[in-house]
C-alpha cells in the first residue's frame, strides 16, 4: 500500500532479485548438504512472518523489514563451515560478515 513512484518500483525490483538470488543460493547449499527439510522449515517460518494485512506492505516493509527478513534466510557457506573446522573461524567469519554486509548494501543501492 504505497505510491507507485520510481524509487518504490526500483526497490521492489531490487528486493525481488535479492529474494530470488538468496533462495536460489540456499537451495543449492541445502541440496549439497542434504538438508532440504531444514530449508523447508526456514522458508515456512519466513512466510509466516509476512504481514497478513495489506496495509503493512508499506515503504518501511520493503525498505527495512523485508531486506532484514531475507538476510535471515542465509546460512553459512560450505567453505565457511570447512574453514571453521580447520580453526580459521574468527578471521574468516569477520571477512564473511563484511562480504555479506557489502552484498546487502549493494543490493539495496
Amino acid at each position: 500500500m504505497q505510491a507507485h513512484s520510481e524509487d518504490n518500483l526500483n526497490q521492489l525490483e531490487r528486493i525481488v532479485e535479492l529474494f530470488i538470488l538468496t533462495v536460489g543460493e540456499e537451495v543449492h547449499k541445502h541440496r549439497e548438504k542434504d538438508t532440504m527439510d531444514s530449508l523447508k522449515d526456514t522458508l515456512t517460518a519466513f512466510a509466516k512472518e509476512l504481514p497478513t494485512n495489506g496495509v503493512a506492505y508499506n515503504r518501511d516493509f520493503y525498505f527495512e523489514s523485508l531486506p532484514a527478513m531475507i538476510t535471515l534466510l542465509k546460512t553459512a557457506d560450505i567453505t565457511d563451515i570447512d574453514d571453521k573446522e580447520d580453526g580459521n573461524s574468527e578471521r574468516d567469519e569477520g571477512e564473511h560478515n563484511q562480504s555479506e554486509t557489502n552484498k546487502l548494501a549493494a543490493a539495496q543501492i
